[in-house]
């Protein structure tokens, strides 16, 4: 299969009054003006493209390319956008919009794999509309977007009129509160997977290493019109203008390769048997999104961020904008089949590449709390090897933290699927009912009171046989469902009288109950994991280790006066010289449209927990009853680089549909 990145480029041709079908494109003049003499035709490819990646291993924008699977840039529909009237892209209008038949797309092969289906429309421009034109291109637009019935514009899903790329750029998509379902893929189908929305994608005028005086590309300059509908549709007719679209969703996959580091072991010292993965979901998704990517207002300062260790000055490792152009010229002479060339003419400009990062509508936003979807009771799909697909969450470093950082929950079963424990916290080590009953014992026999009572009441030396066995408040019956901490109510002990309530004994002053209550303060938290269930939280990189690697220049945490989140955060990504946190670190976790993140679970360092480690507090699946102050699993708050953060290993790779490989240690 070939490697592909989630980028759709959507080419869209258009016209030049005065110009033949076998001039250059770069002889052509801008802007064009239709001064009501003449009629113009477009013609328009419009193509979906491989995205390359910026993976952990460097930019490698052209070696780690996937077309997808078919449902991923399937189209049911197009929608081609004029703007024009002003110089400034972002200052003109909408002069006219079409929704042309879709015919189908066509595959294409192609070296580097930059496109991979393409189809050709010829449109036809008002008379009387002034330029320079730019286009926008909108596919499979469930209503998001929709074309005025007299093809002079478009509106928004309300029906408002939309006439300028800001109100499109400030345009925000929901999903579903209650089930986190997104709009962006298709709501006609069945299975409500095939269509995904796509629209222009954000470009930069100047490859990585020359950011200076960087500017983006949202809008797609058009530089040349046909004179007549025949010349426009000619086979080696050059397109009026390509407009290069992406995915509206990230998309992630997950696979494993389960192991135990050799420090995991049972309470008898024996090696623990395979582990499986059960399922995963995504968690802690965005509910919201852009409904076109946005840039920062200072695009060259921002964008220009790079990882700068010494050894990583190259081009490759400025991570916010790509090295490579989008698509090199390549004119087509009148012997070419227009089905093989490859890439598209790239009339956009010729130099156009392609942008890493994005803020989203949470970007900055300290009020987290019902903004990402994070559902007490977690659905697992049935297909572990189908791709699950979110909104983008991004986030600046200020904001770098659990609460915000969307997650993978993998659920994984240990110890053949049959119920086992953990005691005080240990992740190392697995036990099993008997072996939590023997530890208790153990502490009983150790504790003074109980040897004082047990030579009263106890025949012979005392011993695990002096016991009957443990009561705990919960059931603790293989294949029973209560998960997480389990309480002891009594320890059951063989005495000269017979079997005997331990809690009900007196010894001096002190109550059994107290003296039981002493000895599991020593014994520690007991944990049940139902039917060897386990969940291990991965918070989902982008730019990862290799581009962002925390503490690259040896960084030491400052003294700091206090332990509020902003605190943290400098604790965590600090100041380093003359370079900013955000320089080294912005980007680091996320998920941005348009990228693919394969995460594949290698070595398990520690058992994972017994429910799903929950963010928001106000989503604890199972309180617990004698102390509903437990703390939670995840610290919200704390910053995503904690520093005994390391439960199983994961690797995170991106596709940019761009792929992300992330891996991963469980713990």
């Amino acid at each position: 299969m070939k490697k592909l990145s989630i980028l759709a480029l959507a080419a869209v041709g258009l016209f030049t009054a005065a110009c033949s079908s076998s001039e250059s494109v770069n002889d052509v003049q801008v802007p064009i003006t239709l001064d009501g003499k003449g009629q113009g035709f477009l013609s328009v490819n419009v193509n979906l493209p491989f995205q390359p990646v910026s993976s952990t291993r460097g930019w490698e924008e052209q070696s780690q390319l996937d077309d997808g699977v078919a449902r991923e840039y399937a189209v049911d529909d197009v929608l081609l956008v004029l703007f024009g009237g002003n110089q400034d892209p972002n200052q003109a209008t909408v002069l006219q919009a079409w929704s042309p038949t879709t015919i189908g797309f066509k595959k294409v092969s192609d070296d580097p794999n930059q496109v991979t289906t393409r189809d050709k429309y010829v449109v036809k421009l008002r008379e009387g509309i002034t330029g320079p034109y730019y286009v926008l291109a909108v596919l499979n637009a469930h209503d998001l977007v929709k074309i005025k019935a007299d093809g002079t514009g478009i509106t928004d899903a309300s029906g408002s009129d939309v006439t300028k790329l800001s109100q499109l750029q400030g345009m925000i998509i929901s999903a579903n509160a209650t089930t986190g379902e997104t709009p962006f893929v298709n709501n006609k189908g069945a299975n409500k997977q095939d269509g995904f929305f796509m629209t222009n994608a954000v470009l930069s005028d100047k490859q990585s290493g020359t950011i200076s005086g960087v500017s983006p590309i949202v809008l797609a300059p058009v530089s040349l019109i046909y004179e007549s509908e025949e010349a426009a549709n000619a086979a080696n007719a050059v397109p009026s203008v390509d407009v290069y679209v992406e995915r509206g969703l990230a998309k992630v996959t997950l696979s494993a390769t389960l192991a135990f580091d050799e420090s995991v072991k049972t309470k008898s010292g024996d090696a623990l048997l395979a582990a499986s993965l059960g399922g995963w979901v995504l968690d802690n998704t965005n509910l919201s999104s852009y409904l076109v990517r946005q840039t920062p207002t200072n695009f060259a300062a921002e964008w220009g961020y790079y990882n700068r260790q010494a050894s990583k000055t190259s081009n490759d490792y400025f991570r916010f904008v790509g090295v490579n152009n989008v698509d090199k010229p390549k004119a087509l002479s009148g012997n070419d089949n227009p089905e093989e060339y490859s890439p598209v003419v790239d009339v956009v400009t010729e130099s156009a590449y392609r942008t890493y990062w994005s803020p989203d509508p949470n970007y900055a936003d300290n009020s987290i709390v019902g903004k990402l979807y994070e559902p007490k009771v977690k659905t697992y799909p049935t297909d572990i090897n189908a791709p699950q697909y979110c909104f983008e969450n991004t986030f600046d470093v200020d904001h770098q933290n659990y609460k915000n950082t969307t997650r993978v929950v993998a659920k994984v079963i240990l110890n053949s699927g049959k119920n086992f424990y953990t005691i005080r916290d240990d992740r190392k080590t697995l036990y099993q009912l008997a072996d939590v009953k023997k530890a208790i014992y153990a502490r009983m026999m150790l504790n003074e009171d109980f040897r004082t009572w047990a030579t009263t009441n106890i025949s012979g030396t005392v011993s695990e046989s002096s016991f009957e066995d443990v009561l705990f408040q919960e059931s603790v019956a293989e294949g029973t469902t209560v998960a997480g901490t389990i309480h002891v109510t009594d320890v059951k002990v063989n005495t000269t009288a017979g079997v005997v309530n331990f809690s009900g004994q007196t010894v001096g002053t002190k109550t059994g109950a107290t003296i039981l209550a002493d000895v599991m303060g020593y014994v520690g938290r007991i944990q049940q994991y139902p039917q060897g269930e386990t969940y291990y939280a991965v918070r989902i990189k982008h730019f990862g280790d290799d581009l962002t690697p925390w503490g690259w220049n040896g960084e030491t945490e400052p003294t700091v006066a206090d332990d509020t989140d902003a605190k943290k955060i400098a604790k965590i990504y600090p100041q380093s010289g003359d370079v900013t946190p955000a320089e080294n670190y912005l980007g680091r976790y996320g998920v941005l449209r348009n990228n693919w993140y394969v995460i594949s679970l290698d070595k398990i360092l520690k058992i994972g927990h017994p429910i799903v480690p929950w963010l928001n507090p106000g989503n604890d699946p199972n309180p617990d009853p004698k102390n509903p102050d437990n703390p939670n699993p995840e610290n919200p708050d704390h910053p995503d680089d904690s520093l005994d953060d390391s439960f199983i290993s994961a690797r995170i790779n991106i596709l940019s549909w761009a792929k992300r490989p992330q891996g991963v240690i469980l713990k």
